[in-house]
């Protein structure tokens, strides 16, 4: 093919594109090098034999190791070797045991002026490798870190490698020491956090991490830190050597990689990532203080204390900090794995700091937090988040009666009742009693099951009891008990009176033949027995003339 490209030249930029070749002698991976200008074809590699198949060749990376101008070109198919940049000849194969899949990073790892490579991110330990001569000057620790690619940082003066690990949440700084590569700092993030070993939560909580971005200053120039995204939501900045938490961000959604750039210029980087919802954020300095805390309140409780848990279908509430300088605030409501309950998701809710939020599609037994962000003339603030609430079945039904105060036997109908019955989630069964003043069961009313989150029976009493006899006159309740789908009972009671007659009639009539006697028809000494239909009532116009007499007599004896 073509001759070399001089990558040195300030008007060439070089690309390399590997390839694999399959005959029946096998599988062979091949280096080709392009102008990045043109595309101008330049020197081709011969071939080398891969170990695993076509499938496995992995990262590349380029220096000038020689030192004659020409970057050249290091890969790890199955073990590390160096193309040089002049034509593309195999400058040198490590020996040893392979490292398939390896990113190889290049640095000055042993301290000796020279360039190494750092192989890293396959299924196989981490190995050092001179790219003078080619030979091994350590491994590190067997674990399986395979498409896991780190970065190089600075830690006590010498070079260092930043990664991820296939294990969720565990990352590690790898340094070059004695012979061997080992651990400078091992630790686990998860839910926005870095733990130890030791302290490391219940597996399940952690996320998958994303490769690892470095950045030489991340709030001052001289401020070195890590970039990495995990599955669990949050984007994290770690220290660069000890891995200690310098802020988390959650973004709800799996955060992949980090880039840096500054898109604003501003002279300091922003950071930017892909988020699993869609979106790529961009994410600079905050303008004010995050609100925090954020408690989460009972609905319609103003003043409240945080609580855990609501009993509420559609609605939550929150009380924050006010924020020096920030004219409103924004909310959003999330499940715990950043699904925003509402499109867009942040609402202005205006220069106040406790709202509720209505209208909201929860679930029975989700969990959910609320974000909020304050908001001014200078931008906005980081999310302040709360701690979370969990919707449940917590109260009982509301239950009320609507009908009559007494039933009156003179009427010969019985009295008419409405239960009326609601719940925030589900109605079950309901009862319906009679009973007396002593709280004994005179008659079972009636009984059924409700649907939905309301209902009503209708119930009618005249008196009956169990037994099949008539109760006496007197004083009754209706008692029912109401229950919900989650087992909550309900009791609410109505009181009734049983009566003769009406209060405007003198006479009545009972089945059980308890009427008073009229007069009419009888012996004048007691009662009939009997109802007594069209009975003369007294006329009250019958006493006016007595009345009168006794105003006369009274005012005689006051004249005498």
């Amino acid at each position: 093919m073509g001759g070399p490209i001089p990558y040195a030249a300030a008007s060439v930029t070089k690309l390399w594109l590997e390839t694999v070749e399959t005959d029946a002698g096998g599988d062979f991976l091949r280096v080709q090098a392009f102008a990045g200008g043109d595309g101008t074809p330049g020197a081709t590699s011969a071939r080398y034999s891969l170990l695993w198949g076509a499938g496995n060749y992995g990262i590349s990376s380029v220096a000038d190791v020689n030192g004659d101008g020409y970057d050249d070109y290091v890969s790890s198919p199955t073990t590390p070797l160096r193309f040089s940049g002049l034509d593309l000849s195999t400058s040198g194969v490590a020996g040893g045991a392979g490292v398939q899949l390896s990113d190889p990073l290049i640095a000055d790892l042993d301290g000796d002026g020279d360039l190494d490579t750092f192989t890293h991110g396959s299924w196989s330990a981490s190995r050092a490798v001179d790219l003078g001569t080619m030979a091994s000057l350590g491994d590190g620790e067997a674990r399986v870190n395979v498409a896991k690619y780190g970065a190089l940082v600075t830690c006590g003066g010498r070079a260092a490698v930043a990664s991820g690990s296939a294990v969720p949440g565990e990352i590690y700084v790898e340094q070059l020491t004695g012979g061997a590569i080992t651990s400078l700092a091992h630790r686990v993030l998860a839910g926005g956090e870095s733990y130890d070993l030791a302290s490391a939560p219940a597996e399940g909580s952690a996320g998958i991490l994303s490769n690892v971005t470095a950045v030489a200053g991340l709030e001052s120039a001289a401020d070195p830190a890590l970039l990495v995204g995990s599955s669990d939501g949050y984007l994290y900045a770690l220290d660069a050597c000890d891995l200690t938490l310098r802020w988390s961000l959650d973004l709800h959604f799996p955060v992949g990689d980090p880039i840096v750039a500054d898109a604003d210029g501003d002279g300091q980087d922003d950071v930017f990532v892909s988020v699993a919802d869609g979106f790529l954020y961009g994410i600079t300095g905050a303008a004010y203080m995050a609100p925090e805390p954020v408690l989460d309140l009972y609905p319609g409780m103003p003043g409240g204390t945080d609580v855990d848990e609501v009993d509420s279908p559609a609605s939550l509430a929150a009380r924050w900090a006010a924020v020096t300088g920030a004219t409103s605030y924004e909310l959003a409501v999330l499940t715990p794995g950043g699904t925003a309950l509402t499109s867009p998701a942040f609402h202005d809710v205006g220069a106040v700091t406790q709202t509720i939020l209505h209208d909201l599609p929860l679930r029975l037994d989700g969990r959910y937090v609320i974000a909020v962000r304050a908001l001014g003339p200078s931008g906005a603030s980081g999310e302040a988040t709360s701690d979370g609430v969990v919707v449940r079945d917590l109260l009982a039904p509301d239950a009320n009666f609507s009908g009559p105060d007494a039933v009156y036997f003179s009427d010969g109908v019985p009295g008419n009742f409405v239960l009326n019955a609601r719940d925030n989630w589900s109605l079950g069964a309901y009862r319906v009693e009679v009973r007396d003043g002593a709280d004994a069961l005179i008659y079972s009313l009636g009984s059924g099951d409700f649907s939905g989150t309301s209902g009503a029976a209708s119930l009618a009493w005249g008196g009956e009891t169990d037994s099949g006899s008539v109760a006496p006159l007197g004083s009754y309740r209706l008692v029912a008990h109401v229950s919900d789908a989650s087992g909550h009972e309900a009791m609410v009671e109505w009181p009734v009176e049983l009566a003769e007659s009406r209060p405007d009639m003198a006479d009545g009539g009972r089945p059980d033949g308890g009427g008073v006697d009229s007069g009419v028809g009888g012996g004048g000494s007691g009662g009939c027995g009997c109802v007594i239909v069209g009975a003369e009532r007294r006329q009250p116009w019958l006493l006016l003339p007595l009345l009168g007499l006794l105003v006369w007599r009274l005012r005689r004896r006051r004249g005498r």
